[in-house]
């Protein structure tokens, strides 16, 4: 009834749009509207576990393309006081780049890795210090 009325019913649908678009048709004359409440109430909570199920699955993707896009980092033996632009400029023809949909994304993931790159070197020389302490 729906398909042929082309309502998708979605999280916003109200109930005027839902039932004036099944006004009118025979195949629902004879349904109370608490029914077609209820009914409408079940599609809309259909609706909104396939919208929290869309935004997991894009939510994972995000994180296997930041995760790809920081092995990309690692990988290309990235000086962690290098500039953005140079990195972008070095790296910009990689698929993990390019699977980065906003610039300002790319370079937040940048940011991130250079403090993470840093905080490792000056955790690296601290344990240095100590067991060159200890001898």
């Amino acid at each position: 009834v729906l398909k042929d009325a082309k309502l998708e019913v979605d999280v916003s649908t109200t109930w005027e749009q839902y039932a004036g678009a099944l006004q009118g048709d025979v195949r629902v004359s004879s349904v109370t509207p608490m029914n077609l409440k209820l009914a409408l109430a079940g599609l809309q909570r259909k609706a909104e576990q396939r919208d929290r199920e869309q935004r997991r699955q894009d939510e994972k993707k995000s994180s296997k393309r930041a995760a790809a896009f920081r092995e990309l980092l690692k990988d290309s033996k990235i000086a962690e006081d290098a500039k953005w632009a140079d990195v972008r400029e070095a790296l910009s023809g990689q698929a993990a780049f390019q699977e980065i949909a906003s610039e300002a994304e790319r370079e937040h993931l940048f940011a991130e890795w250079q403090k993470s790159a840093r905080g490792a070197k000056e955790s690296d020389s601290e344990d240095d210090r100590r067991d060159k302490k200890h001898r």
